[in-house]
Formats: C-alpha cells, sequence, structure tokens
C-alpha cells in the first residue's frame, strides 16, 4: 500500500510537472503594470528552458528574461508568450538560436538579444519576427552574419551590433530594411561600401562608427562621400583612420581624397591643369568640430572593449523621421541631396529630382563641390574654369552641362 501511494504521487508530479503554468496567476513572475503597461518580469529565476510556462492570454506584456540560464533556445520556444510586445534575453549565456526559436512572436517590436556569447545569425535566425522594429545585440561575439538574415524584417529600424567581432556586412544585407539607426562601434571593419551597403541607408538619422580599424584607402572614398551627404550630425563619433601608417589618427571627414588614394588621381596627370595661385595657398577649410548628439545616453556597461563609451541608447525612437510640415505649394529637398555651395538648387521634374544650377560661380575643380551633389538630376557648370574632370567625381548624376567651362 505504501508503495502504490509513493508510485501514485509520483506519477501526479510528473502530470503536474507537464501542464502549462501561467507566469502571472501562479506567481512565477512578478507580473506588474508600469504606467499602462503589463511587465512580465521574469528575471533571474533560474530558467533554462519556457516548454512549460506561459505568459498571459488576455492581454500585451513586456517579457523580461534577463539573468536566466537560455544558453540555447529551440524551435517554438516561446509559443506560449503569444502576447508579448517585447522581449528581454540579456545575460543568458545565449549561444545558439534555432531557426523557428521566436515562432509566435509577431507582436514583438523590440528584441534585446545584448550581452550573450553568440556568434553567427544564420538566415533564419528571426524567423516570426514580422513586427520587429528594434534590434540590440550588442556585446556578443557576433562574427559571421548571412547576407538574407534581415530580408523579411521589413520593419527594423534600429540595429544596434557595436562591440562584436564583425569584420565585414555582407553585401545586400540591408536590402529592403528600413534602417534609421545603425550602431556598428567596437568591432573589426576596416571599410565600409557604397555599392550594397549604404545604398541601401539612405534614410538614416543616426550612424555610429567608432572604434573601427579602418582602412583609410581609395575603398573609404565613397564612405566618406557617403558621410558628408547625410543629414548633419548624423555621424556620432568619428571614423578614425588606424592605417595606413602615415594617416593613423587622421579623422575620415577632415583626410583629402588625394590622401585617402594617392596612387589613384583618376585623370591622366598629364590633363591636369597647374594649381592656380588661390589653390596652392589655400590651407583647406578649418576641422570641423566632433559631432556630438542631443540624445542622452544610457548607463556605461563595464568590461569588453568598449573603451569607456556608453552602450547602446535604450531611447532610439522607433519610428522614420520626417521634416517639418511645409507650407502649402512648398516642396521639400530631399537630405541626402544638399545643395553644394555657392550653387542655387530646386527640385525638378515628375519625380522631384534635384537641380544644381552652378553657372559662372567661377569654379575651378568638380572635386571644389561641398557637400557633393551625389543624388542630383541635373548640373549645370557653364561659364566656370574647370579644365579637368577626374573619371568618378559624380558617379550617379544623369545630366551635365559643362558649356563655356573651358573644358575640354
Amino acid at each position: 500500500m505504501l508503495l502504490w501511494a509513493l508510485l501514485l504521487k509520483a506519477a501526479l508530479c510528473a502530470a503536474v510537472g507537464n501542464v502549462t503554468r501561467d507566469v502571472c496567476k501562479e506567481r512565477v513572475c512578478s507580473c506588474s503594470a508600469l504606467e499602462g503597461d503589463l511587465h512580465v518580469d521574469c528575471e533571474k529565476r533560474g530558467f533554462a528552458s519556457l516548454q512549460h510556462l506561459a505568459g498571459p492570454s488576455s492581454q500585451f506584456y513586456h517579457l523580461l528574461l534577463h539573468g536566466n540560464s537560455l544558453s540555447r533556445l529551440f524551435p517554438n520556444e516561446f509559443a506560449n508568450f503569444y502576447n508579448a510586445v517585447s522581449l528581454h534575453l540579456e545575460n543568458n549565456g545565449l549561444h545558439d538560436i534555432v531557426p523557428g526559436a521566436f515562432l509566435g512572436l509577431q507582436l514583438v517590436k523590440r528584441l534585446h538579444i545584448n550581452n550573450n556569447k553568440i556568434r553567427s545569425f544564420k538566415k533564419s535566425t528571426f524567423l516570426g519576427l514580422d513586427d520587429l522594429e528594434y534590434l540590440q545585440a550588442d556585446f556578443n561575439l557576433l562574427r559571421d552574419i548571412d547576407p538574407s538574415v534581415f530580408r523579411d524584417l521589413s520593419k527594423l529600424e534600429v540595429l544596434i551590433l557595436n562591440d562584436n567581432l564583425i569584420s565585414a556586412l555582407p553585401t545586400n544585407i540591408f536590402q529592403h530594411v528600413p534602417i534609421t539607426h545603425l550602431d556598428l562601434r567596437g568591432n573589426r571593419i576596416k571599410t565600409l561600401p557604397y555599392e550594397g551597403i549604404l545604398e541601401q541607408i539612405s534614410g538614416v538619422v543616426e550612424v555610429l562608427l567608432e572604434d573601427n580599424p579602418w582602412d583609410c584607402n581609395c575603398d573609404l572614398v565613397s564612405l566618406k562621400d557617403w558621410l558628408e551627404n547625410i543629414p548633419q550630425n548624423a555621424l556620432i563619433g568619428g571614423v578614425i583612420c588606424e592605417a595606413p601608417t602615415r594617416l593613423q589618427g587622421n579623422d575620415l571627414n577632415e583626410t583629402a581624397e588625394t590622401d585617402l588614394c594617392p596612387s589613384k588621381e583618376g585623370a591622366d596627370s598629364s590633363l591636369v591643369a597647374p594649381p592656380t595661385q588661390d589653390e596652392a595657398s589655400d590651407p583647406g577649410p578649418p576641422p570641423t568640430a566632433s559631432k556630438t548628439s542631443g540624445v542622452t545616453e544610457s548607463q556605461s556597461v563595464g568590461g569588453g572593449h568598449n573603451k569607456g563609451r556608453p552602450k547602446a541608447r535604450e531611447n532610439w525612437q522607433l519610428k522614420t523621421p520626417t521634416a517639418a510640415a511645409t507650407g502649402a505649394g512648398e516642396r521639400e529637398t530631399p537630405h541626402n541631396a544638399t545643395c553644394p555651395r555657392p550653387c542655387a538648387c530646386k527640385l525638378i521634374g515628375a519625380r522631384q529630382g534635384l537641380g544644381v544650377n552652378c553657372e559662372g560661380k567661377k569654379i575651378e575643380s568638380v572635386a571644389n563641390l561641398k557637400p557633393k551633389p551625389l543624388s542630383a538630376h541635373e548640373l549645370n557648370l557653364r561659364d566656370n574654369n574647370i579644365h579637368t574632370v577626374k573619371k568618378k567625381p559624380l558617379p550617379r548624376l544623369l545630366e551635365l552641362e559643362f558649356a563655356g567651362s573651358g573644358w575640354e
């Protein structure tokens, strides 16, 4: 009889163990309303699996799971937490996310997987996160990123990847992804090409690139041009050259293209006109002050290779910026088509292309146009003093007018 009782008790315990437990009703976690939002706080509960746990089924909530032992996430790991709108998985020792782990979390807008041991993003790592807008994955061991990992994240605006081991971003990684805020600080990136990467984040509002071993050579000219044409103060921190030795410590924004690429002038040197007296004596524009952001930083994170930098912003806004409303009949000039000095610009045509009129401005070199009109639809350079045009000064212009410039 005693043996039968013990067996019955063991069977009942096993049955109870297979029952899904509501973490709020059974007080497995702390559930409370903060500013009208339900927060399900399961911090440091020792969870190694969520298989027999469930979140509230009648309302939306923020799911806080940092400081547990969720070292590997298996398919349908969060199937019982389908009402979560944000998910925190920091400091779990997480090293592997099996594709399908996030299935069922179609309402999640913010995912925090920072401060873990993740080494790679596979093709379907974020499968199921259809509404994701904010991804924070800093302070991991991230090295390998599949080119299509973000392809289905059509609402992703904020991507925080600082302090990882990334040496290069794959081509077309941001295709169809509306990135507005990008943090790549503290990685191993030496170059960022325009084609296939920078051209796909034309709507960027803030980008952080410091503390990378930038190789300031010809390949970085396109990054320099891109940085000159994004919104003012969009670059937070600086792009500081680590190589070659002659440019070590130089700020990319303050380094001339001829210094970046001295052996590739882009034109036959025999055709280049000698510098004018003004050009020979002109020391160039004064160094620009380091750009800073008006956004408050979060608390500093110790360890790693952050060099005292604050961690990624928690308060980056999750919406695409819109310019201030313009008056009736006015047209807004695109921010990535800033008008070069001393020219006049206006929007033209049905597609609202930018027309740049530099006629009669005594311009002696196309390279002197600052900022470069990379998105110009038309460029009028008549009646100037241009004698030589390099092969690739303005690669994206559709129409050029040099009449009367003395150019051959």
